[in-house]
């Protein structure tokens, strides 16, 4: 009897505690069960867990400042993520590497570029192509004096494929008439500085150039490419791709 009496006392006292600790933590216990954070349990009326520094439920304020810390951290590591994949898609802060036009805006006595054409050629443009050549990126700018003259021109050859070395040719120019289609048109002549197969062109207005072979038709391209040039603007930089 004094066993029991004194299991009933400490039954009565975990009970008031019980309610108590349901006053002031409603979300404890509203599922039907007790549960508090310790170390060990012990079963009389109700079943409860005792810690070393009291009751300790898992629900209420406890409980949601531990959420929102765990919350804030997550937040954390999100921002942190979606920062990392900007840098390395955007590729940091690095600006784009920009290029000058090939040419000088002046030719050596102070003559103004009045043209520029150029555009991507068969590698056939070469008399002995090279094995490794995949396309030519040729380029023509023409220089006139303050009158409108025509004075000299300076020729742009890169083969791709085979490196970035880029061949040029420098000389004089004039303007002429006959092509193998009409012998009224209007043709460009390069002196014996430009290579033989680069001396004549055809202009069509002011923004296409067709190049002429040593008979004065329009050379062929292939399936890929022509040897018709384009004008762009004078002085384009270029930008290169991140």
């Amino acid at each position: 009897m004094g066993r029991g009496r004194a299991r009933g006392q400490v039954a009565d006292v975990v009970e008031v505690a019980v309610v108590k600790m349901r006053r002031q933590y409603p979300r404890w216990g509203a599922n039907g069960s007790s549960r508090f954070r310790g170390v060990r349990k012990l079963s009389y009326r109700r079943p409860f867990y005792l810690s070393t520094l009291g009751f300790v439920p898992l629900g209420g304020r406890l409980a949601s400042r531990r959420a929102g810390l765990w919350v804030g951290a997550g937040l954390a590591v999100l921002i942190g993520a979606i920062v990392v994949v900007i840098v390395i898609v955007t590729g940091g802060s690095k600006p784009p590497e920009v290029f000058g036009p090939w040419y000088p805006p002046q030719n050596s006595d102070g003559d103004a570029a009045a043209a520029d054409f150029e555009n991507h050629v068969p590698c056939a443009l070469d008399p002995v192509p090279a094995g490794n050549c995949q396309r030519i990126k040729l380029g023509v700018v023409l220089y006139r004096n303050t009158a409108g003259e025509p004075t000299t021109y300076l020729i742009s050859i890169v083969r791709v494929g085979v490196g970035n070395d880029r061949e040029t040719h420098e000389g004089t120019w004039t303007v002429g008439q006959g092509t193998g289609l009409d012998p009224e048109a209007t043709v460009y002549r390069f002196d014996s500085s430009a290579p033989d197969h680069l001396r004549a062109f055809w202009p069509i207005g002011d923004d296409i150039l067709f190049l002429l072979d040593q008979s004065g038709m329009p050379r062929v391209g292939d399936a890929a490419y022509g040897y018709v040039l384009n004008s762009v603007p004078i002085g384009r930089e270029v930008r290169a791709p991140n």
